[in-house]
């Protein structure tokens, strides 16, 4: 998320001022307990930091990442329970309620309390208070700093009933007051689905559940990703002409709302779809992943979801180090990745993402005296950054495990929906055991498998596999049949550069499903054997984000 994004979410009113964004009120302090202080608080857009002027503010000053952390954008692992002890209902608060056709009773049951201004919402995780969120009269909305965002209710909820998941806590609390059993509601509002991964084997329980998200395109994004993340199988949809359940309750009376929960409707059988009603494709609107290299992105625009890319090259050439390096041009923009490596324990790829990950100038050569052969060691106190910052954003395959397709692809699955994993990599083909006792036909039937997931989940798999000997590399030569290549979207080739450069490579564009411009184009990247990573030969050192410092606090 751009800094300029998170103020739009999240700061309320706001001005710029050169590279500041100013607020009108400190997002953790609030101006004070009066709210009189204004515009104490300011995020550098370019530095990405932050402070607050207020002396008494609880976070005066810090990084964006810090930011991203407490408003739960970012995943944390070592949440804290609230500081905060909030007092008892307020008559402005009951009647806050009331003039929303929610009771006291249905009020005092949802435990609300009140802090300074603010109503506070009290979430609770088998019986401790993990979070508090508060709400202003105006619709100004934060939580206390390191809550973890669980749903709202979910402790009251029987898992042998229905669930029932709507987008605020108000609306939670609307079909309490309707009589309406087993509801929760989002912990953050639509874009963070952190609550997924935090509560998956709570949610698993649960053998149907019904979305009731709000009416506007944010809201209709949220069910569509609940769904691909719950299941569809076991998904119904509220279809409601108002734009929340609240709203629902003032023009229906209950009646009206259980109604609508009572005809939730099933999301629908797959295979049959009116072309008209498709929703459209536009590749300049796909997201897309960026690669770790500048000439990729430039021809195929980055990595697009609902894509199979499969990377080729003769042995030694290059390519599980670039599908590592690919890795972690994923993780830096936040997005988590899972990895299948057949050929090597998964202590080794650690070992190996972070060398690339700390970079030649923060190795240590380790030269071993009696043969004279030098090991680059990633020093202790690196190695615990680099592995924080990737700790809840890569996962691996644990090849100890049967390796057959269908076990890698059913754990696939699993990663995308309850890590929301979603970019795979797959090193390599041959590793497969299914694949390895009948060789050719089982490629394809693999590949099948993996375009078919690709095509229905929002994810990019990237694939490794073997050209044929004596092949000439050229897109028909990779191991298997000619229909393997035709599944795939994309077709890379990694090749060493000639013996004069023996410290680069080249990458070729092979296939590109919607990018026939790009088929044939080559460029030449540097490798470092230090490090392994590949780089254009004109672009600096790539900085991760584990190596960020928070800078000196600046003044006004």
């Amino acid at each position: 998320m751009k800094p300029i994004e998170f103020a739009d979410k999240y700061f309320g009113q706001y001005t710029t001022k050169g590279d500041e964004v100013i607020p009108e009120l400190c997002p953790y302090c609030k101006g004070g307990s009066t709210g009189k202080d204004k515009r104490t608080f300011a995020l550098h857009v370019i530095k990405k930091t932050f402070n607050c002027k207020r002396g008494t503010c609880p976070e005066p000053s810090g990084t964006y990442y810090k930011l991203l952390l407490d408003f739960g954008e970012l995943q944390q692992t070592n949440y804290r329970k609230p500081k905060t002890k909030p007092k008892g209902l307020s008559e402005g608060i009951i009647q806050f309620f009331k003039n929303r056709g929610i009771s006291e009773d249905t009020v005092k049951k949802n435990k609300i309390g009140k802090h300074n201004n603010a109503m506070v919402f009290k979430y609770f995780e088998n019986g401790d208070l993990v979070m508090l969120k508060y709400r202003t009269q105006d619709k100004k909305m934060w939580r206390e700093a390191g809550g973890k965002p669980v749903f709202y209710g979910m402790d009251d909820c029987d898992t042998n009933k229905p669930l029932i998941i709507t987008e605020g806590e108000i609306d939670k609390m609307v079909l309490d007051e309707c009589g309406i059993d087993n509801a929760v509601s989002m912990p953050s509002g639509t874009s963070d689905l952190t609550c997924i991964e935090l509560c998956w084997d709570w949610l698993d329980k649960f053998e149907s559940i019904v979305l009731w998200t709000d009416g506007d395109k944010p809201g209709k994004e949220l069910e569509k990703n609940l769904i691909n993340r719950l299941g569809a199988w076991r998904c119904k949809t509220v279809d409601s002409p108002y734009k929340d359940a609240n709203e629902h309750l003032k023009y229906e009376d209950k009646d009206g709302v259980v109604k609508a929960v009572k005809n939730a409707k099933e999301v629908g059988c797959e295979g049959l779809l009116r072309l008209a009603d498709v929703e459209g494709f536009d590749p300049r609107k796909v997201s897309k992943i960026k690669s770790s290299i500048s000439g990729i992105n430039k021809l195929i625009g980055g990595h697009m979801e609902g894509a199979v890319s499969i990377w080729t090259g003769d042995s030694a050439a290059g390519k599980s180090t670039f599908m590592q390096q690919e890795a972690l041009a994923a993780i830096e923009e936040n997005e988590k990745v899972f990895i299948y490596s057949g050929e090597l324990q998964p202590g080794v790829v650690r070992y190996l993402m972070n060398i690339a990950a700390a970079g030649e100038e923060n190795l240590k050569s380790c030269v071993n005296e009696q043969t004279g052969h030098t090991d680059y060691i990633v020093p202790h106190d690196i190695r615990d950054k680099i592995q924080k910052w990737y700790r809840d954003n890569l996962f691996i395959y644990d090849n100890n495990k049967m390796e057959t397709s269908d076990n890698i692809i059913k754990t696939f699955k699993y990663a995308y929906r309850k890590h929301g994993c979603r970019y795979f990599i797959l090193d390599n083909l041959m590793s497969i055991q299914d694949i390895a006792q009948n060789k050719y036909e089982a490629e394809d039937q693999v590949v099948q498998k993996v375009k078919s997931l690709a095509n229905k989940l929002p994810v990019h798999i990237h694939i490794v596999a073997h050209p044929k000997k004596n092949s000439g590399l050229d897109k028909d030569a990779i191991a298997g049949f000619k229909r393997i290549t035709n599944r795939v979207d994309n077709i890379f080739k990694i090749e060493r550069a000639e013996a004069e450069k023996t410290n680069a490579s080249i990458i070729t564009v092979l296939k590109s499903r919607f990018y026939g411009h790009a088929v044939n184009q080559a460029f030449i990247v540097d490798f470092n054997e230090k490090d392994r990573r590949f780089k254009m030969p004109t672009e600096p050192r790539k900085v991760y984000g584990w190596e960020e410092k928070p800078t000196k606090e600046w003044v006004f």
